[in-house]
């Protein structure tokens, strides 16, 4: 069996709360727009930038995409390739996607 390595270059970071996650985009040079943001106890998944976004039904203090939008055009650096291990990471925990 071949190991998947394609998604070994984005990064996952896990938070207690979608508010630490939001601050940590605000303050923390290490955290790039496009990685993925998960915050379990909430059922959050989204997208580090300026102003997080969500891919989950529930949001948290995240934003989400308005109607017509779409992620891969609102986010710099989210890929059609992050994001569907963003959505394999939400419906690994069952968590509902927009």
């Amino acid at each position: 069996m071949v190991e998947n390595t394609e998604y070994e270059r984005f990064t996952v970071l896990y938070f207690e709360t979608t508010g630490d996650a939001y601050d940590y985009c605000q303050h923390d040079d290490t955290i790039k727009n496009g990685d993925i943001l998960v915050v379990k106890d909430e059922g959050v998944v989204g997208f580090a930038g300026t102003w997080p976004v969500a891919i989950t039904t529930l949001h948290g203090n995240f934003h989400v995409v308005a109607p017509g939008y779409v992620i891969l055009n609102t986010i710099k650096d989210v890929t059609e390739t992050s994001l569907e291990l963003a959505r394999m990471i939400a419906d690994g925990y069952g968590f509902q996607t927009r």
